[in-house]
């Protein structure tokens, strides 16, 4: 089963972590607000998974999710052995 962030030893640190890509059709559209992904981190520090949780608009969920899928981090540990990790990210596009 997926460690919660409260198992895991310390909170993986991101060592690839583009930012979502906001296009000017977005802002031309008027399209902001906040977008919340649920991903797990692997063993290998890889991002898995990444589906919306919660959205203001359905474009940020797609914005969001091609960035995460692009992720890398320190691999999650607890108890000193690598995890799988399961987590939330909040973007915010103004």
């Amino acid at each position: 089963r997926p460690c919660t962030l409260r198992e895991l030893d310390r909170i993986p640190m991101p060592v690839v972590a583009p930012a979502p890509a906001y296009g000017k059709w977005l802002l031309d559209k008027g399209v902001s607000g906040q977008c919340v992904i649920e991903f797990y981190i692997d063993e290998s520090g890889a991002a898995r998974v990444p589906a919306v949780a919660e959205t203001d608009f359905p474009e940020l969920g797609i914005l969001a999710i091609a960035a995460v899928e692009t992720w890398r981090f320190e691999p999650p540990t607890s108890g000193n052995r690598p995890v799988l990790a399961k987590v939330r990210q909040t973007f915010t596009f103004r």
